[in-house]
């Protein structure tokens, strides 16, 4: 498959995205169905009852992420009973907005500058802090 039918069936399917985003991370039936759940809601509110430690966190920052990734005009707040919790999920989306294989199917999301050593780095032209972040994307 070449990159830009990558990047356009990850941009229609919020669960291969997951999916190339974690190549290593098992997802199951729950998960697909779940991930389809917050693609395709009906209403913007929504509620998974899902037993605990299922990785609703996680689907829900993969998301986030992939939200970000289709429309990079998108805010999102995200609120937790735990900031640790909530720190974490940032971390998840931030993780997989700087990936490698993020970055070589959306360049255009983040500023990335050759550093000294001849590395990539992401250079902010915006915001960019432990709690609040914004994409680089020219919209």
């Amino acid at each position: 498959m070449e990159l830009q039918e990558l990047r356009e069936v990850c941009e229609e399917d919020l669960y291969t995205f997951a999916c190339v985003m974690f190549p290593d991370r098992y997802y199951g039936d729950v998960h697909k169905e779940l991930f389809h759940y917050f693609q395709h809601g009906e209403s913007d509110y929504q509620l998974a009852l899902i037993p605990r430690d299922h990785q609703k966190s996680h689907c829900l920052a993969v998301y986030a992420a992939w939200k970000l990734t289709v429309a990079p005009w998108w805010t999102f707040l995200y609120v937790s009973a735990n900031p640790g919790l909530g720190q974490e999920q940032l971390n998840v989306v931030v993780d997989i907005l700087r990936s490698d294989s993020h970055r070589l199917l959306w360049p255009e999301h983040l500023n990335y500058v050759k550093d000294r050593d001849g590395s990539m780095k992401h250079k902010p032209t915006g915001t960019w802090t432990n709690e609040v972040i914004k994409l680089d994307h020219p919209e």
